[in-house]
């Protein structure tokens, strides 16, 4: 940022009541001053760009680490998910299991009530044919 020299004479002029002219060493104390801040702003320049890269650098290790976490964690719940199903699996083959034996169990049962039922009618059948014959016998004999 350079000075306008003129305006800076004018100013010094108008609040000062000093005349000032292009050669005077008060200007040249300004232009001193001007090529100092200059150069201390480009010296703060460069240590604002290296004081940002490494603020960039250790964001970007911090965003790269957070993305590994966060990746660990993904696999640690689907290997958790995948187990909790692999479990469900396994119970419900379980589950199932135990259904189909005692579905079996019962069919068993059904089928030996069954027999058992049938049994029991052919010898109440038989018991009535006996029975029948034992009344006619009777019958015929008085």
């Amino acid at each position: 940022m350079m000075l306008d020299r003129n305006q800076l004479i004018k100013r010094v002029a108008e609040k000062h009541r000093l005349v000032l002219t292009e050669d005077d060493p008060l200007i040249a104390s300004v232009t001193l001053h001007e090529v100092i801040f200059e150069n201390y702003n480009e010296e703060l320049i460069h240590r604002l760009d290296e004081q940002n890269a490494r603020a960039l650098a250790n964001l970007e290790t911090i965003i790269a680490n957070a993305k590994a976490d966060q990746k660990r964690d993904q696999q640690k719940l689907l290997q958790t998910m995948e187990a909790w199903h692999h479990k469900s699996l396994v119970n419900y083959g379980s589950v199932t299991e135990n259904c189909l034996a005692s579905f079996r169990a019962l069919a068993d049962e059904a089928k030996d009530s069954k027999t058992g039922a049938q049994m029991a009618a052919k010898i109440g059948f038989g018991f009535g044919i006996l029975f029948f014959c034992a009344n006619l016998y009777l019958l015929l004999l008085r």
